[in-house]
């Protein structure tokens, strides 16, 4: 194995969080050893590369200057800009220190499912020989993401002589990892004592130390399942009920205290604030869940279609636009005719400005449904077809190891296998490279990996791609470890694929749960508060109407509902066209929170499920929320409008 191949160059651009705090950090701000110390051991596992200090007075910094950026508004009378401005200040300052732990817990979460292959590929390779420099150059040169970067670094230090042996590298690694996974820690433990044991009891050791990451992850989802229980419950208040009691109060705060209410605070408070809230809750949930599920990679299939521009073919040149010009495109087109609607000089409240404001809701929909669709369509089939043969892949394994146990051959092997997988799809990957074994002469590896050839070409899985070079690497030490290798590969994959779904039936509750507030609740008490204060606003310009007709003002030009001024400041209420589309925006971050929310608890970081969930969620969020809109205002509309007539 070459050295070359863990070179990783230390030199990288400091990212934004190291540029602020170098800047505004002139001065190192004294810290207690201990807050000195835990800070710095949360700096070192993200590799951000400022000191604890730096990082205390930049966050202190922030806070002195949000004071001199306010006093220019308090001095204006603008008190209200001045206050958000002190507290936008403090909560980035504070958020300055949290920041690493924040991003400590976010690595463990992307690293999760990392640290376990790890752990399979040190114990694979210490089966064959029980060399942990080997088993950590294995690990090495076949784990991605952010452990396969550091395990890289440190295997190239060993070779330069920064470490002694490739057990100080897996102890410091593995102390990285104790507070943010306790069972990896003690998974290294076991493999590196291992290598001092006799065969029998190596074994077992490192047979435990795979169970050790798989068992601990499934009790720390049952634990996680429970502790979702308050996260939801204030999600539910925070996203449905509050709203609710805010939009339904509204009108009458606006009316009675004019001085007091703006109805900018509506939309400042609805679609700004409180869904940031609600995103926060769920965001920090999220990084608490336990064992990431595997993402299947399609970047390597022929027929993966790009995500972020659609391809536009003239006179055969191939011209790029990208999706997000083309969503909003499509959506200001539609939400220019709901503008058109509602400047329609129809009186106050009247159907036109509500399908108005119904049609800018559907703009802003038909945009989010656009960017969503071109993200998951034809790619999600390719997605689930992988995920599929990768599932029977397991069985192909498993079958292999058993027959190589007797001492037969790989090559003969995928012979005696071939009949008994030909009604799986993954049947394909043994006809091909069996046939590139008999047509060409290729050894194993070069039937699997040749550029042009190659039978893993035709099935682009990064995991089948990991394990097929693995047991071909291991072919030179015999068909006994060969076939040893299969099946401890075997074993894990079975084991990790019983976890995943054990860990699917524990979150099945609550995931069910959030998506009937989802698909129910938000769109649904969305369209009835909007419905009743829609109602609100007709009643108040019935009752304004009622008051010139009484009052004898009716025959008089100047003094209409609209402009009558009374007790009640009729003139500052929110236009129902306006209210509608403020509450709908809501109810649409909502959704998409939520649908953000469910498909990571669902499927990990899978992007096309993540996309697919969000565009139908919306589309039925707005069926729903229109349908209960026009259904309270036909209901009531009629009779509220027939009051006063003779």
């Amino acid at each position: 194995m070459q050295i070359g191949k863990f070179f990783v160059e230390e030199k990288r651009k400091p990212s934004l969080y190291e540029k602020f705090c170098n800047f505004f950090g002139k001065f190192e701000f004294p810290l207690s050893e201990k807050a000195k110390r835990e800070l710095a051991e949360r700096l070192e596992f993200c590799d951000i590369r400022v000191t604890p200090g730096k990082v205390y007075s930049s966050s202190i910094i922030l806070i002195i200057l949000s004071f001199f950026f306010a006093l220019p508004f308090f001095i204006l009378n603008f008190s209200s800009i001045g206050i958000l401005l002190i507290f936008g200040f403090t909560g980035l300052g504070i958020y300055l220190i949290f920041y690493p732990t924040l991003e400590a817990k976010s690595i463990r979460v992307k690293a999760s499912n990392e640290l376990i292959q790890t752990v399979l590929y040190l114990v694979v390779s210490l089966r064959l020989t029980p060399n942990l420099e080997n088993a950590l150059l294995f690990a090495a040169s076949n784990t991605s993401g952010v452990i396969g970067r550091k395990l890289k670094n440190m295997a190239w230090q060993l070779k330069i002589g920064k470490y002694k042996s490739a057990d100080e590298v897996l102890e410091k690694f593995s102390i990285g990892w104790k507070t943010e996974n306790l069972e990896f820690c003690e998974a290294i433990n076991l493999i590196r004592g291992s290598t001092f044991q006799t065969q029998e009891k190596r074994e077992r050791m490192l047979d435990e130390a795979i169970n050790v990451m798989l068992s601990r992850n499934m009790e720390r989802m049952m634990h996680y399942s429970r502790q979702l229980r308050n996260p939801l419950m204030i999600l539910t208040t925070l996203g449905i009920t509050l709203p609710v009691l805010v939009v339904i109060l509204f009108p009458i705060m606006v009316i009675f205290l004019p001085e007091l209410i703006n109805p900018w605070i509506l939309f400042i408070f609805y679609d700004l604030l409180l869904p940031a809230i609600v995103f926060y809750i769920m965001y920090q949930t999220l990084r608490a869940r336990p064992m990431t599920f595997g993402v299947v990679d399609i970047s390597e299939h022929p027929k993966a279609r790009r995500t972020d521009a659609y391809v536009l073919k003239i006179f055969g040149k191939v011209i790029l636009i990208p999706i997000y010009f083309v969503s909003i495109l499509v959506g200001a087109l539609i939400a220019l005719f709901g503008l058109y609607l509602i400047s329609l000089p129809t009186g106050a409240v009247s159907i036109f400005k509500i399908f108005g404001g119904l049609i800018i809701l559907a703009g802003i929909s038909c945009s989010i449904l656009t960017y969503s669709f071109f993200q998951f369509f034809g790619n999600i089939d390719i997605k689930n077809e992988i995920k599929q043969i990768e599932i029977e892949f397991d069985e192909v394994l498993f079958q292999l190891g058993y027959i190589m146990t007797v001492g037969i051959p790989i090559e003969a092997g995928l012979e005696k296998i071939r009949e008994r997988v030909r009604a799986l799809k993954v049947s394909g990957l043994v006809e091909e490279t069996l046939s590139n074994i008999k047509k060409f002469g290729f050894t194993l590896k070069k039937a699997l990996f040749d550029k042009k050839y190659g039978a893993i070409n035709k099935y682009p899985s990064r995991l089948i791609k990991t394990i097929m070079g693995t047991i071909s690497e291991t072919i030179e030490k015999g068909v006994a470890g060969t076939a040893k290798t299969i099946l401890s590969i075997s074993s894990y994959l079975k084991s990790l694929h019983n976890v995943e779904e054990h860990m699917k039936e524990v979150l099945d509750e609550s995931v069910s749960n959030m998506k009937m507030m989802m698909n129910l609740l938000v769109p649904i008490s969305s369209g009835a508060v909007v419905g009743m204060a829609t109602l609100m606003v007709m009643v108040l310009y019935q009752i304004a109407s009622l008051l010139t007709q009484v009052t004898g003002l009716a025959d008089r030009p100047e003094f209409t509902p609209e402009n009558l001024m009374f007790a009640t400041d009729i003139k500052n209420i929110l236009p129902a066209e306006a209210f509608l589309v403020c509450v709908g925006i809501y109810m649409l971050e909502v959704t998409i929170m939520l649908g953000y929310f469910v498909s990571t608890l669902e499927h990990g970081e899978d992007k096309f499920e993540r996309y697919k969930l969000i565009s139908q969620s919306v589309l039925i969020s707005l069926g729903i929320f229109t349908f209960c809109l026009l259904l309270i205002y036909f209901t009531f509309a009629g009779l509220i409008q027939q009051v006063g007539k003779p």
